[in-house]
């Protein structure tokens, strides 16, 4: 069973920044090689996610958008697709979207491993500040 491709949750939102949606996107899928690439890195975010490293999707999940309304000041939002998982593997993931440990894990991913290899390759203060999502209000 596969997933449609639009079935994501927001994990982050982030101020305007030095970089535009597309840069950010192409530095996103970049680190997401790198990542994949480095047998320690795919191992610590695939640990993360509760998975095993080769059901890690070879394309990121991890997208930037622009903030919708909701998302008080932010001007850029960073969603996880769960389509971008293959089968099991992302049934099992939707079936848990509402839970808050899978957007912990998704959002430990992102800051812990992609967030700073994407910065590297978009110029200074690219991806602008994180900004406080009602989400992170508890």
């Amino acid at each position: 069973m596969s997933l449609p491709s639009n079935l994501e949750t927001e994990i982050a939102g982030y101020a305007s920044g030095a970089a535009d949606v597309a840069e950010i996107n192409v530095a996103i899928e970049t680190a997401w090689a790198t990542v994949l690439a480095d047998p320690a890195s795919r191992a610590e975010a695939a640990g993360l996610l509760g998975l095993a490293a080769a059901d890690l999707p070879a394309r990121s999940p991890f997208v930037a958008k622009p903030a919708e309304a909701g998302l008080a000041d932010a001007a850029i939002a960073i969603f996880v697709t769960l389509g971008g998982f293959a089968g099991s593997v992302a049934t099992d993931l939707a079936k848990d979207l509402v839970k808050d440990a899978i957007k912990a894990a998704t959002k430990a991913v992102w800051e812990k491993l992609l967030k700073a290899r994407a910065e590297e390759s978009l110029p200074t203060g690219g991806i602008g500040p994180e900004v406080v999502t009602p989400d992170d209000v508890q």
